[in-house]
């Protein structure tokens, strides 16, 4: 093999390994196949000619001559089929397929291969097969020249234009060199000049498949561009459509509340006037003023509500072209809150700059003040001070009211001006739906003042809003300021116990509202002794103190321990895990009331109920537990007066065999009753209507005490629970 025939092989073979390598990584691209395919027929064609002919092969002389032939001739064949297939040349198919076939194949089986072999004259037959594939590739090189016109003509970009241009020159480039082979060979040239020719055609067509790729995929870009943009737009209509169907959806929802809430304005200033008007004329009453508090609270709530939809929507609400006399609303609102913070034994200190001016609505000053002060009352702890200042400067004018109160978790700081937040720790007690510090933010927002919020858990809170300064461009005009605040007054007094009949039943009553446990106390304690808590957490700390309790009325959502958590911590202790539980609960809460009846509480009553109903229930239940403490004490009874050494069956000898032997399967006090009922062949529905709990609650109960005691029928339960 010539050296220069090996370096240029060795060079081929390089480039076979890393076109293999990129083949892989994508072998859908059909046009690095077709070009893989043709080197390695030009690294076969190398080979084969430099190796061949060579008497030291055991191959016969003529076999490898017709084998080094050959392989120039597939490799001319598919050289033709590369152009046609790459360059996607529609009219060559003929030509490229057939014409391949007709024009080199044939003649040289038929003008070299089988007379050669029979002759074996070389000279001549190696002259003859050339002459007809030199005239085919001028045919071929025409064929192409049109192809790419055709093409050429159909396009209307300049850059498919220059790429067919480019494309063609390459083409014609590599036909000359590769059309050269023939002539050498009919004049019987080097090996050498045969091998550099062709390798040289394979790299300008080499050139030609870079050029072609880099073409294709800048092209491949620009459709996935196009197309993402199409798709992008098309996404983007269907967004606007659907935020439009949206926003309509959410209008016509929101103008439905607004109309609710318009409508809910009307009979509350109703109630009100006529509230008023009663305790006028026939003197103040706790109730008068229960009432008087819940229609304020509805009435408050119901106007924060609309003005949060008014700043939703972007509409202004107050008029900021007005001058305010911070100074003189200040104390103004300082005198009127001073009586409502001293019924908690809260004093407040004031440190007020004179003539504080500032441009603002002065509703909305009003409102601001209000708002942080009434805030700073209802969290504090009795016997604290709340501190009120005003400040002003040339750079700035900045209201504090900083409370001794329970103070904010720093996580929860970020959301308190969100509409409907509230502190965790005085969710149902703060009497409110959270709406209030987020319209002050919205009306300093209006006015570009800023709020700041310092606050340490259980020490204190500390609010700090900055105004600009007062430049004097606007003039103060005096105004009127409404003298009157809308406060929800907390009760005087704490609700306590009440133990009056040492006879009657007793109640744990557990209520996180304490205008409703008021209520509640009020009318239970007429025949029940009533235990009462603000929540879980003190009901839990009562019972652990050894209190009484034949019935625990709870509601489900409150703070700290909820009624579902307090139910497991209760059924924990021993004395009290017969108790039943009657839960308050949501009409919609449906998962509450799942998971409280599934874990054994009695019964629920949804919120809002009558006070009535409740005492029939209470009186349901507590009439079934007596009902089913006789008849046990009456089974006892004639159990004794059946044998008079108080044997009978065994009975004395292991009493109360199967609660004894429930506890070391840590069942509660309802599955034991729901044991004892089922050993004695009770029917889900009979164990239902003696218990006064739903068949849907039986059965689960029954599944628990399967699983615990490891059994799967009554049969097997029976057997561990009375076996001795």
């Amino acid at each position: 093999m010539h050296i220069v025939t090996f370096v240029i092989t060795a060079m081929e073979v390089m480039m076979l390994f890393y076109t293999c390598i990129y083949y892989l990584q994508r072998p859908t691209d059909e046009r690095r196949k077709w070009f893989l395919i043709l080197l390695i027929l030009l690294i076969c064609y190398n080979l084969a000619g430099s190796l061949f002919p060579d008497e030291q092969f055991i191959i016969p002389v003529t076999a490898q001559y017709v084998i080094s032939y050959g392989t120039g001739v597939i490799m001319s064949i598919f050289f033709a089929y590369y152009i046609y297939q790459v360059f996607q040349l529609r009219e060559l198919s003929f030509i490229a397929k057939q014409g391949a076939i007709y024009f080199i194949a044939i003649p040289y089986v038929a003008l070299f291969a089988i007379p050669y072999a029979i002759t074996g004259n070389f000279t001549l037959f190696n002259k003859l097969v050339v002459i007809v594939p030199f005239f085919y590739g001028i045919a071929f090189s025409y064929f192409v020249t049109r192809a790419f016109s055709n093409k050429y003509r159909s396009t209307t970009s300049s850059t498919d234009s220059r790429y067919f241009k480019e494309s063609l020159f390459t083409l014609y480039a590599a036909f000359i060199l590769w059309m050269s082979m023939p002539v050498v060979t009919y004049f019987e040239g080097s090996q050498v000049l045969e091998h550099s020719l062709t390798n040289a055609g394979f790299l300008v067509m080499t050139f030609s498949y870079i050029r072609t790729t880099i073409y294709e995929s800048k092209k491949e870009y620009v459709e996935h561009q196009a197309t993402l943009e199409r798709q992008n737009q098309e996404l983007q209509s269907i967004v606007s459509e659907r935020t439009m169907e949206l926003k309509k959806a959410l209008d016509q929802k929101s103008n439905f509340l607004i109309k609710l809430s318009h409508e809910f304005k009307t009979p509350t200033t109703v109630l009100v006037n006529y509230i008023d008007e009663f305790i006028e004329k026939y003197g103040d009453s706790p109730e008068g003023a229960i009432i008087k508090n819940n229609i304020k609270k509805l009435n408050r709530d119901v106007i924060n509500f609309l003005d949060i939809e008014k700043f939703d929507r972007g509409s202004n609400i107050y008029d900021h072209n007005f001058v305010s006399n911070f100074s003189k609303d200040l104390r103004t609102s300082v005198k009127l809150f001073e009586p409502h913070a001293s019924k908690n034994g809260i004093r407040i200190d004031h440190e007020i700059d004179e003539d504080v001016f500032t441009e603002i609505d002065p509703r909305a000053l009003q409102r601001i003040i209000n708002n942080l002060m009434d805030n700073a009352i209802k969290f504090s702890k009795r016997d604290t001070t709340i501190s009120v200042s005003l400040k002003a400067t040339k750079y700035s004018t900045t209201f504090s009211v900083e409370d001794q109160g329970i103070g904010i978790l720093e996580r929860e700081q970020k959301n308190i001006f969100k509409p409907n937040f509230q502190i965790a720790s005085k969710r149902s007690n703060s009497q409110g739906m959270g709406m209030g510090l987020s319209i002050v933010s919205n009306i300093l927002n209006e006015i570009d003042a800023q709020i700041h919020i310092k606050s340490e858990y259980d020490v204190g809170t500390r609010f700090d809003v900055v105004f600009k300064p007062y430049n004097h461009t606007k003039i103060y005009e005096p105004y009127d300021v409404d003298e009157s605040l809308d406060i929800i007054s907390p009760p005087n007094d704490l609700v306590t116990d009440f133990l009056g009949n040492a006879n009657a039943p007793y109640l744990l009553i557990i209520e996180d509202d304490l205008a409703l446990l008021r209520m509640l106390k009020d009318r239970l304690t007429k025949m029940y002794n009533v235990y009462i808590a603000e929540n879980g957490v003190k009901a839990l700390v009562k019972i652990k103190g050894g209190i009484k309790v034949d019935l625990v009325v709870t509601d489900i959502m409150m703070d700290g321990l909820d009624g579902i958590e307090y139910y497991k911590e209760m059924n924990e202790l021993p004395q009290y895990s017969h108790v039943p539980v009657l839960y308050k609960t949501e009409k919609n809460d449906s998962r509450s009331k799942a998971q409280g009846l599934d874990m054994g509480a009695i019964d629920y009553i949804e919120k809002p109920f009558k006070v009535e109903l409740l005492q029939l229930k209470i009186k349901s239940i507590l009439d079934q537990n007596r009902s089913q403490r006789n008849a046990i004490m009456d089974s006892l009874w004639q159990v004794v007066q059946g044998n008079g050494n108080g044997k009978v069956n065994g009975f004395n000898d292991r009493p109360n065999l199967v609660a004894d032997r429930a506890k070391q399967f840590n069942l509660s006090r309802r599955e034991v009753d729901v044991c004892e009922l089922l050993i004695k062949g009770k029917t889900h529905e009979d164990i239902a209507d003696q218990l006064n709990i739903s068949p849907h609650t039986v059965h689960n109960h029954v599944s628990r005490i399967y699983s615990k005691c490891g059994v799967n029928s009554k049969i097997s339960l029976k057997s561990v629970l009375e076996d001795s």
